[in-house]
């Protein structure tokens, strides 16, 4: 399955709750939990505090890393928060 595919059905099971919880639409879809909120997160269907903190350090121009140093955590912590964007 590839990545268009994968992004459309995270989608469309999001679209069936107020609130989608990326842990369920996950483990329905069988992928994890970090890809479902980054693409839920990308989208503007799901937030939480560590994504509204993430969003506005990105927002500042701050890399993963540095935003990882600012909130004393890793940088695995922040990947699933930080929005997709498109490569040129």
């Amino acid at each position: 399955m590839g990545d268009v595919e994968i992004r459309n059905l995270i989608l469309g099971e999001a679209m069936k709750n107020s609130y989608p919880r990326p842990k369920n639409i996950a483990k329905k879809l069988g992928v994890s939990k970090e890809v479902v909120m980054k693409v839920l997160i990308t989208a503007g269907l799901w937030e939480s505090e560590q994504s509204r903190q993430v969003k506005k350090y990105a927002e500042k121009g701050m890399s993963c890393k540095e935003i990882a140093e600012a909130l004393n955590v890793t940088e695995k912590a922040v990947w699933p928060y930080m929005v997709y964007k498109r490569s040129s």
